[in-house]
């Protein structure tokens, strides 16, 4: 109506025409498209001319829907946005509204609180469609709802190891994965997967598009050389029933794991709390460049020995000694005389002495490995 004109004056008074008419009530409705005439009576003097006013009727503001596609920059399935900043493309001149965000449509028409989004600079998208509903309000009672649809898109996850191992004088054939639509990798290739043959750096872009958008993820990961291991010592700690230590020292380019039965392996070269016996070694490459292998023996002695020809425990010697090159073994009585000694042809102590029977006693010994390295012990001769 014309109450709803908002004037400043005294004595406002409204016509039809801009110079004869009639006068009109104040609760004459608006027309669209109509011209109004205003005059001003003060202080007993009515104006000469006739203020013309148009009115343009809308049914709401001239406001629209926003839609946008977006990458998931950190590929973790959401990402944060600031809603203020979408107020311009939903209507021009934003200066003249101000904007409130809901998460519903009925929220947003009703100016519901519950429904209401307060966190504006850092709302928190989720992969797919995300719809936010901006209630735009005037300085009059016209307001409008619009519609933020932002739909968010996962970037291509690329798997593919930062170290991709290759074996001595061979290729390897590396994948990006499929169902991308476009592929680029570091030596100008296009293809899903490329033939390497020789190591270095290399780094493939894959990309999504998704309409007018387009979502690419960089992979960056280096060719690395592998190959068979050299083994190139094994130190062991014997002489125990137990608690023996085997240590391999292996050299090359591969990333090796150990094993000492051949079933089970280790990434630790070094096997503890082990009964002395026979051993095969075997370090294997875990690219499957192949396994090196050797074998070793934790030596042990028999504390005792029974010589009296029952077939049982009848001489002594260091066990697996024949198995070692160079080892000797001297045995000595108490007195320090050397009784026997024992090379690493397999030779074993009987119990005598220039042909004849020795006292059952403890007899005592040192062993001479190869390395230099000496072990010292006794043992009881029983008859």
């Amino acid at each position: 109506t014309l109450n709803t004109i908002v004037t400043t004056g005294t004595n406002i008074k409204w016509d039809d025409n801009s110079t004869s008419g009639n006068i009109l009530p104040l609760s004459t409705p608006l027309i669209n498209g109509q011209t109004y005439y205003a005059t001003q009576t003060l202080n007993g003097c009515e104006s000469p001319t006739r203020l013309s006013i148009t009115v343009t009727l809308i049914s709401t503001l001239p406001a629209n829907n926003y839609t946008e596609l977006l990458c998931d920059d950190l590929n973790d399935g959401t990402e944060t946005v600031d809603l203020s900043s979408y107020n311009s493309n939903l209507i021009s001149n934003t200066t003249d509204y101000s904007f409130t965000y809901f998460n519903s449509f009925s929220g947003a028409e009703k100016e519901i609180l519950i429904s209401k989004i307060n966190k504006l600079l850092n709302h928190k998208l989720g992969i797919g469609e995300n719809k936010i509903f901006v209630r735009i309000n005037s300085n009059t009672s016209c307001y409008a709802v619009t519609e933020i649809k932002l739909t968010l898109f996962s970037k291509p996850v690329i798997n593919i190891q930062d170290i991709v191992p290759i074996c001595e004088n061979n290729s390897i054939r590396i994948d990006a994965g499929d169902g991308f639509d476009s592929y680029l990798w570091s030596n100008g290739a296009t293809t899903q997967s490329i033939t390497v043959e020789n190591p270095g750096e290399f780094s493939v872009t894959v990309t999504d598009t998704y309409n007018t958008l387009s979502c690419s993820s960089t992979k960056n990961f280096l060719v690395k050389k592998s190959n068979k291991a050299i083994i190139s010592t094994i130190e062991t700690k014997d002489w125990t029933d137990n608690e023996n230590v085997i240590t391999v020292l292996a050299t090359g380019d591969g990333d090796y794991e150990y094993s000492i039965d051949g079933v089970n392996y280790q990434t630790s070269n070094q096997f503890t709390g082990i009964i002395s016996g026979k051993y095969n070694v075997l370090v294997r490459d875990k690219n499957g460049c192949g396994t090196a292998t050797n074998e070793v023996y934790l030596l042990m002695f028999p504390r005792f020995f029974t010589p009296n020809g029952d077939g049982y425990n009848d001489i002594w010697k260091i066990n697996f000694s024949d198995k070692e090159i160079y080892l000797t073994a001297k045995i000595f009585d108490r007195f320090g005389k050397i009784i026997k000694i024992l090379n690493s042809n397999a030779d074993s102590w009987d119990g005598t002495y220039d042909g004849m029977e020795l006292f059952a006693t403890d007899y005592w010994f040192v062993v001479t490995r190869a390395d230099g390295k000496e072990y010292r012990g006794h043992f009881s001769l029983k008859r």
